[in-house]
């Protein structure tokens, strides 16, 4: 019976454990948008100074959580988020609206895909 008690305590560990992860890398991926949206209202209307600042406070927020990301979230997703910052970034500093609008969009899609993945459904489970 000891067995299987440790064994439920584990499990309840394990799926109180992904709760949190969820919780925590949703609250830091809407952080991030609402930054990187901004920067790109700002880059709409060709004030590229606040769209830099705020996309670099993202930028910033990102690397500051990468003690959490290096473990919790796939490496390749890492570095998929990571170069598409940088893109959007490079595009806000050479002041190109359109290829901007692009590099923002696959910013987007790349955080909110890992959010997704995150997510815990039948399919990840069995």
């Amino acid at each position: 019976m000891t067995k299987e008690i440790v064994a439920v305590v584990i499990l309840v560990l394990l799926l109180a454990g992904t709760v949190l992860n969820v919780w925590y890398l949703e609250r830091l991926v809407n952080d991030l948008l609402s930054h990187i949206d901004k920067s790109m209202e700002y880059a709409d209307r060709s004030e590229y100074g606040p769209a830099v600042e705020e996309l670099q406070y993202a930028v910033d927020k990102w690397n500051e959580n990468d003690r959490y990301t290096h473990i919790f979230i796939r490496h390749s997703e890492i570095g998929v988020v990571s170069e598409a910052f940088y893109d959007y970034l490079s595009d806000l500093c050479d002041e190109n609206s359109k290829s901007a609008k692009g590099s923002y969009q696959k910013l987007r899609w790349a955080l909110a895909s890992i959010v997704t993945m995150e997510h815990v459904t039948l399919g990840s489970v069995f």
